[in-house]
């Protein structure tokens, strides 16, 4: 029946509710027609057959146009006709005012109000008025000159009942249209609304993952373009090199802008398949695939700083994660070891294996935190502090490293001491797969 009625009245979005209702309305109005032709054919009454024939053929020509042709106003027009012609031929051949005219005239104005905007509801309202108290006018000062009377009494009551009982259902149909489509407009108002909420969350998650990946980027840029930036000074100073320094510091800048170029691809990569939100991809990896160009690009950046980073893992030793959000912890913690630790003292970095985990440990000979520090270094209390030569950082970077930690379902454990250094223990679960 739902198909039938939207075949009949057409649907959104080709069709708004005003021209739905007005289709309704000829459907409507052609039942009643023939409703009163039926009437009039019973009383004998031809020349009102002829009259509510040809209002019939106006409607089923208006409902074709705007249906079929789009020309809604014309239709209107010819609706205007159809209605009015009706009303004229009911007053004039039904008993006039005393007859089914007021009732007629009552369905006629609700079906312009159903059918046309609200702006134009004041012509509507004019024109009927007008053509309805010039009916009544003449009716009263005629005195029924030139109306015909019903045969009976009770084929006038018949007649009110019947137009009564098709305003009814009219009004019936009209109005559970439009509450149905009101109904469908606020359900889709509603689902749009939980879209929106739910595009606004997504967003705001997608804001929040890019701030962090930019994060990342710009921790892990900063410190090897600081210690290129440190061996360019240092030639520019005007100090004397042998050749043998000089080609020294030359082989420590490519090895650093190799190893930075290398890391800032890998992370670029990886970055595109988080906003597109692929996730963690954990293979089971051997530590020299990901860790050795980390350490040594880490090595280079601890030696501009004058710094000596010791390392002990057995590079074959295999391990199932994700190898760049690895290469992210271990690289963050080093460089924040780099960053406290003055220079002469030294980091170091082992791995080994115990139980059911990969542990990494990185210890530095820095200035070390105090427990309270400790206690908020992963939350979002922790702020950043100025390393030992001034450097500057974020404050996100080991909010990310416990972000990535947790992917891996492993934990950290700090130990740090004021003026006695830090040591970081990340435990990596190797039974993951």
């Amino acid at each position: 029946m739902e198909k039938i009625l939207n075949k009949m009245y057409g649907t959104e979005p080709q069709f708004d509710l005003g021209r739905q209702a007005f289709h309704q309305s000829c459907f409507m109005s052609g039942f009643a027609l023939l409703v009163g032709i039926l009437m009039a054919a019973r009383v004998g009454n031809v020349l009102f057959i002829a009259v509510l024939f040809f209002c019939l053929f106006i409607l089923a020509v208006g409902y074709w146009l705007s249906r079929f042709q789009g020309k809604f106003t014309f239709a209107m027009v010819l609706f205007a006709v159809a209605a009015y012609s009706t009303i004229g031929s009911s007053f004039f051949l039904s008993q006039g005012i005393e007859g089914g005219t007021s009732v007629i005239s009552l369905l006629a104005l609700c079906l312009f109000y159903a059918s046309s905007r609200s702006e134009i509801h004041w012509l509507w309202t004019l024109l009927h008025g007008i053509i309805f108290t010039s009916l009544v006018g003449y009716d009263y000062y005629t005195d029924g000159l030139h109306i015909v009377d019903y045969p009976s009494e009770s084929m006038r009551i018949i007649d009110l009942m019947l137009g009564y009982i098709v305003v009814i259902v009219f009004m019936f149909m009209t109005f559970r249209l439009i509450r149905r489509n009101h109904e469908k407009q606020s359900n889709k108002i509603e689902e749009q609304r939980k879209e929106l909420e739910i595009s606004k969350t997504n967003l705001e998650a997608s804001n929040i993952k890019l701030t962090k990946l930019l994060s990342v980027l710009a921790h892990d840029v900063r410190n090897p373009l600081a210690s290129i930036q440190s061996f360019l000074e240092l030639l520019e100073s005007g100090d004397e090199f042998s050749e043998e320094e000089k080609e020294m510091i030359m082989s420590d800048l490519l090895k650093m802008v190799k190893g930075t170029s290398t890391m800032l691809d890998d992370m670029v990569n990886w970055t595109k398949l988080q906003i597109k939100g692929d996730g963690a991809h954990f293979e089971l990896n051997s530590l020299s695939d990901w860790l050795d160009k980390t350490i040594n690009n880490l090595n280079e950046i601890a030696k501009t700083k004058g710094v000596r980073l010791k390392t002990s893992y057995d590079p074959s030793q295999k391990l199932y994660c994700d190898s760049i959000l690895m290469t992210v912890v271990i690289r963050n913690i080093i460089q924040n070891a780099i960053k406290f630790t003055p220079s002469g003292k030294s980091i170091s970095f082992e791995v080994t294996k115990k139980r059911h985990s990969m542990v990494f440990v990185i210890a530095d000979e820095g200035v070390g935190m105090s427990q309270e520090d400790v206690a908020k270094l992963f939350s979002s209390k922790s702020s950043s502090k100025l390393g030992v030569r001034k450097e500057v950082g974020t404050g996100l970077g080991l909010l990310i490293v416990k972000e990535y930690v947790n992917a891996h379902e492993g934990k950290i454990e700090i130990n740090s001491a004021l003026g006695k250094g830090t040591k970081f223990s990340i435990f990596i679960p190797t039974d993951m797969n």
